[in-house]
C-alpha cells in the first residue's frame, strides 16, 4: 500500500515508517528533530486516523490491500 493513499500529512506518514520499522519514541524524535513528546502526540494522531490500537494493528492496516 502507497503511504500516499492513507489519511496522513507528510510528517504523519514520517513517524509512521519509523513506527513500521520498530523505532522508539526517543529514536522517533531524534530522526524527526522533535520532542519525544511530540513523537508521542503523531502517534496518537496516526492511531486515531487510521482506527488502531497498537503497532501491530497498524502493521496490518498499512500492509493490507
Amino acid at each position: 500500500r502507497r503511504m500516499d493513499d492513507l489519511p496522513l500529512s507528510a510528517r504523519e506518514c514520517e513517524a509512521c515508517l519509523l513506527m513500521l520499522s520498530g523505532h522508539s519514541h526517543a529514536t522517533i524524535a531524534e530522526k524527526l528533530g522533535v520532542s519525544r513528546h511530540t513523537a508521542i502526540s503523531h502517534r496518537r494522531t496516526i492511531y486515531a486516523k487510521l482506527d488502531v490500537r497498537n503497532r501491530a494493528e497498524l502493521v496490518a492496516k498499512v500492509l493490507s490491500k
